[in-house]
């Protein structure tokens, strides 16, 4: 386990690094445009050469559980040498499986992902909370106890989840709001901001309440590049809670070739932007 627990290293490594997290997203599509096959070992390589890249400038990995899960076992034990190398070099690994369920089933999670013996070891996972945060309370103490954290889908990129997100409980608040309020309460019985929230950075205005809510947690921020959206509206949604937030890249950052190159070049050139989204911040609590 490492000696640094999941939210203070990652922050650091946003401060001492950039607020890059390098997304690792293997679709049949990427490896077929990036000349590779559709196997297992296809996708090792295709992680390889982004970590190649831009390891040493990113605050986080993020590799996409579906794409390495859909080749069975293969692709399982691809993705936790994936995740061995990345925390070998000092970085945390957030698995993006957005697993949500109740009970012993939770747990299970919890031992999939977190601490000695799981076989993909991560740093951090993404949950959905459509069963009620409260439901995923045991791979919650799983990951306290490795020092590890996690990001539950609050205000999402894609379109399809605004209606739900958006929708009023009968208290007023959205939905959205009720669920940063309740990371909020975890994290003040946790004693550690180690539950964070996915907040898309395409999400506009309406999302400024959640994150305020989250009272200080961290948040992984996707849909840059191929989703549409720009580190401009990144600074103009995130103002005050830069220090805190992570701006995953992937298809943007592999554009259609892997060379190593073009592929170092593009990964500096991102995380220089990154550095510039985090600069501007006031560096005050949002």
């Amino acid at each position: 386990m490492p000696t640094e627990a999941f939210p203070e290293r990652l922050v650091r490594l946003i401060d001492e690094r950039s607020p890059l997290c390098i997304g690792i997203d293997p679709a049949a599509a990427s490896l077929e445009r990036a000349g590779l096959p559709d196997t297992a070992g296809g996708a090792e390589r295709f992680a390889a050469a982004l970590l190649d890249a831009g390891l040493d400038s990113a605050a986080a990995v993020k590799p996409q559980m579906a794409f390495f899960e859909r080749f069975g076992p293969a692709g399982i034990e691809a993705l936790a040498r994936v995740c061995a190398r990345t925390r070998d070099a000092g970085v945390p690994v957030i698995v993006d499986a957005k697993r949500g369920d109740i009970g012993s089933t939770m747990a299970g999670y919890g031992d999939a992902y977190f601490g000695d013996g799981a076989p993909v070891q991560a740093d951090a996972i993404t949950l959905t909370a459509y069963l009620g945060l409260g439901a995923l309370e045991p791979l919650f103490e799983r990951m306290a106890a490795a020092g590890g954290g996690a990001f539950v889908v609050t205000c999402s990129s894609n379109p399809e989840g605004l209606p739900l997100q958006t929708a009023h409980l009968p208290d007023g608040r959205l939905v959205a709001e009720w669920l940063a309020d309740e990371i909020a309460a975890l994290n003040d019985r946790l004693g550690t901001p180690a539950v964070g929230a996915v907040i898309g950075a395409t999400c506009g205005a309406w999302a400024r309440s959640p994150l305020e809510r989250l009272r200080g947690a961290p948040v992984l921020a996707p849909g840059l590049g191929a989703q549409g959206g720009t580190f401009e509206q990144a600074a103009q949604l995130f103002s005050g809670a830069e220090h805190r937030v992570l701006l995953p890249m992937s298809r943007a950052l592999v554009a259609d070739r892997l060379d190593p190159g073009e592929l170092r070049e593009r990964a500096q050139r991102y995380a220089e932007q990154a550095r510039q989204f985090r600069d501007k911040g006031a560096r005050t609590p949002a």
